[in-house]
């Protein structure tokens, strides 16, 4: 059964979802709320070409996984990053389950959207996450275990594998697996750390 998506607002300028019209922080927003990440230090332009770099990225990686991708119309910096994720593919990925489907929890009040579900080569079930940074952060762990911790409460079924991609502009990437079981509490540790923030006006959206 397919989740009822129409259940499901996102708010771009706060980062917000709402749930059945209630607010739900991000993901990631929780992470920056509870200084996981932190991009304060890097100068405000940089960050603006790297994060529309990346959600480019993203955008080519989705319609190429759809095959939709009009592989012409592909700017040429993104084509080595699109390398990049066919090469995982074709080494990890047997069939993708989801694609840029949000999930959210209830039961932690927060919602997300993994970049992909899919079955591995062993038809085990994977969250692989798209990066095209310079270096995988340590954030990324623990994003994956709050999609992960969404995803299986509403499906009931179980994530075998959290996996980092990094994609990299020669055309290779780099791949890293989460396997620490603690990622999940630490995870809803930041949930309640950012919730804390926010009800005492520490923090803001």
């Amino acid at each position: 059964m397919k989740r009822d998506l129409s259940i499901l607002q996102f708010e771009e300028a706060t980062h917000r979802y709402f749930v059945g019209g209630r607010a739900s922080l991000s993901v990631t927003k929780i992470l920056d709320l509870a200084s996981i990440t932190d991009f304060s230090s890097v100068n405000k332009d940089l960050l603006d070409r790297a994060s529309k770099f990346g959600q480019a990225a993203h955008r080519a990686t989705e319609l190429s996984d759809r095959g939709t991708l009009d592989h012409s119309s592909l700017d040429a910096p993104l084509v080595p990053y699109l390398e990049s994720w066919t090469q995982f593919c074709a080494k990890e990925i047997s069939e993708f389950i989801e694609i840029e489907v949000p999930v959210w929890s209830k039961r932690f009040g927060f919602a997300g959207t993994p970049d992909r579900v899919a079955l591995d080569k062993r038809g085990r079930l994977i969250l692989p996450d798209i990066k095209t940074s310079r270096e995988l952060s340590v954030s990324v762990k623990l994003q994956t275990a709050g999609y992960q911790i969404a995803w299986e409460e509403l499906e009931g079924r179980k994530i075998s594998r959290r996996v980092g991609v990094l994609l990299k502009e020669d055309g290779n990437y780099y791949s890293e697996e989460f396997t620490d079981r603690s990622d999940k509490d630490d995870f809803i540790a930041c949930a309640r750390v950012a919730s804390f923030k926010l009800r005492n006006g520490v923090a803001h959206v």
